[in-house]
């Protein structure tokens, strides 16, 4: 396991939601400090805002996707970028089965209203999201060694 990987497993663990973990602990490939990376995902937790849409974790590899491309930000680098955003799509969706929040909580992807639930044991023994986060970190280091 990388110090990544357990930087992320750290970050969830200390309460961010699963973008924020994924995506603080490759902050610095995207230039960016800790809290800035934080405050930038921390609306695609809970499956975008909580609507149990596209799992946060997956959302964060397609961001560092996009911080690997450097010309990834111009029309003509979008290639390069959406080719590592499919590749990861396929691997994630290998390893954890979908990019759905609510498919993998086992839930119907609707909106539980804003409010996160309150970290107790309970929650974190409830949810596979602390293994998805560790996929989604495998995923990466496979596109930071490409």
């Amino acid at each position: 396991m990388t110090e990544r990987t357990k930087q992320a497993l750290r970050n969830f663990a200390a309460g961010y939601n699963c973008a924020q973990s994924v995506y603080m602990a490759y902050a610095d490939v995207a230039g960016l400090t800790q809290e800035q990376a934080a405050r930038v995902s921390a609306g695609f937790g809970g499956g975008i805002g909580r609507l149990r849409d596209n799992c946060g974790a997956f959302s964060a590899a397609v961001m560092v996707c996009g911080a690997l491309e450097e010309q990834g930000h111009r029309p003509q680098g979008r290639k390069a970028v959406y080719a590592r955003v499919q590749d990861v799509h396929a691997s994630f969706v290998e390893k954890c089965g979908t990019i759905s929040c609510g498919e993998l909580l086992r839930r119907h992807p609707k909106s539980e209203g804003p409010a996160p639930e309150e970290r107790t044991p309970a929650y974190y023994a409830s949810r596979p999201c602390a293994r998805v986060i560790l996929q989604a970190c495998r995923i990466i280091e496979g596109q930071l060694n490409k």
